[in-house]
């Protein structure tokens, strides 16, 4: 009875006996390899854990593999160095562009579990560095089964060239049209001057018109022909004018006013004086006649 119990217990004890999450870890994966390549995980394993009934899955539910692909328990499990042993698929299983990578123990207990989301690229693997402690990167180099490379350095940016701005070209000053004048001022007349009268000018009209008017009293009838009866008197008026246009000269010389006006009076009188006479006479010859 005691020696059954005792195996029990045994039995019992290696059964739960825990695996510590913390020590095993996806330490490195390809996902997409080259034709003819196989798909591959690596287990980082310090504790050298037996992981042989332990399994691989591309999802976080370990009861349900519907629209996924099945696990993969890892009974096939290689590599010479136990600290870093993997296990490659004789099938695919992660999609290039994006799946989870997951450990499950023998009891489906999740103990590790890495999600990528885009292609890292023909045969480029992804993983821990260090090893087994450091985020899951790209690694320079593929290492199945060894320590791991270094992560890929990343890309250093080209400088993207700031365009030079070219300066705006500068307005070209709009020439001001030259100021149109809203009016031109017409020019004041010219203020005619007033003639300055010369001494004794003013008298020439009035001399002429007496002039002009004797002349014609002494010469014309009322028919306005030329009389046989005035030949006398057209001689003493030719005297008279003569006076006159003496007298107008002298006027135009600057004589003074009194002369020019007795000289117009005499001329008056002279031919008032011819008239008269010549009208008695034209009278006695009309009696004689009848």
């Amino acid at each position: 009875m005691l020696l059954f119990l005792g195996s029990f217990l045994l039995s019992f004890t290696s059964i739960a006996t825990p695996v510590f999450a913390s020590s095993l870890k996806i330490n490195e994966v390809l996902v997409h390899p080259s034709s003819g390549n196989n798909e591959w995980v690596e287990i980082y394993n310090p504790d050298n854990t037996d992981i042989s009934s332990f399994y691989i899955d591309d999802d976080t539910d370990f009861n349900n593999d519907t629209g996924n692909s099945s696990k993969k328990i890892l009974t096939g499990i290689q590599g010479t160095d136990t600290q870093f042993p993997y296990f490659e698929l004789t099938s695919s299983m992660f999609n290039n562009n994006g799946d989870n990578v997951v450990l499950f123990d023998n009891n489906g207990i999740m103990l590790d579990q890495y999600l990528y989301l885009k292609d890292p690229g023909i045969d480029v693997s992804l993983g821990r560095s260090p090893d087994g402690t450091g985020e899951i990167m790209l690694l320079a180099a593929a290492t199945k089964g060894m320590a791991n490379s270094q992560m890929q350095p990343s890309p250093t940016p080209t400088p993207t060239k700031v365009p030079t701005s070219t300066p705006s070209p500068k307005p070209t000053p709009t020439t001001k049209p030259a100021n149109t004048p809203t009016s031109i001022k017409s020019s004041s007349p010219t203020n005619t001057p007033t003639p300055k009268i010369t001494k004794g000018a003013s008298y020439a009209s009035p001399t002429k018109a007496i002039l002009a008017a004797s002349t014609t009293l002494m010469t014309l009838d009322d028919t306005g022909s030329e009389s046989s009866v005035l030949g006398e008197a057209t001689k003493s008026s030719q005297k008279v004018t003569t006076i006159i246009k003496i007298a107008h000269e002298s006027t135009q010389k600057g004589l003074p006013l009194p002369i020019l006006l007795m000289g117009g009076g005499m001329t008056l009188f002279a031919g008032c004086g011819i008239l008269l006479l010549w009208s008695l006479l034209k009278k006695k010859n009309d009696t004689f006649s009848e």
